[in-house]
């Protein structure tokens, strides 16, 4: 019966501690009273955290002084205002920009649409952005081609100045620029 108390005092040991861990607390200390009458449990080692640098610090190497001193943003290092860096493979494929207000801001690859004829490929996995991102190939023999832009002449006219005024001459040129869907002429 002693045994059977001793093991219940231990279950609700480990259940009291289970449940500070998950709340992130340490428990209360376990009285006599509580444990009963079996073995006593040394209590747990201290948690000993850290310091930190304050930000007066003299070590100007240190990241906490140089973020300090100087606007940017700290993502996997110190980045300055306006600073943009890569990212691929299993870090993702993104483009990072440091903002003026130290705020982070990513950007993923763009959408990649194919039409027919085409076809979207994954990136390279091991580049950095933008050669991780998917891209677009399109067989020459499948794609649909581009509109062909068409430049004429449409008249020359050329007019030479009598012979008793100055010897200058005007020369006028119209173009027609054409596409399949429109047409403008320029003077």
């Amino acid at each position: 019966m002693s045994k059977l108390l001793v093991l219940l005092a231990l279950k609700a040991a480990l259940v009291l501690l289970a449940s500070a861990s998950a709340l992130g607390q340490r428990p209360a200390p376990i009285s006599g009273d509580q444990a009963g009458s079996g073995p006593a449990v040394p209590p747990a080692p201290p948690v000993v955290s850290a310091p930190v640098a304050a930000a007066s610090s003299s070590s100007p190497s240190s990241s906490s002084a140089a973020a300090s001193s100087r606007p940017g943003c700290s993502l996997g290092g110190f980045h300055p205002v306006g600073d943009t860096w890569f990212t691929g493979g299993r870090d993702g494929c993104l483009k990072y920009t440091c903002q003026r207000d130290g705020v982070v801001s990513s950007q993923p690859c763009p959408r990649v649409l194919a039409p027919q004829g085409c076809s979207v490929q994954d990136g390279d996995a091991d580049a950095l952005y933008p050669a991780c991102c998917p891209r677009r190939e399109c067989k020459p023999e499948a794609a649909v081609p581009l509109p062909a832009v068409v430049v004429e002449a449409v008249s020359t006219t050329t007019t030479a100045a009598p012979p008793s005024s100055s010897s200058s001459s005007s020369t006028t040129t119209e173009a027609q620029t054409s596409t399949p869907s429109t047409t403008t002429a320029s003077p």
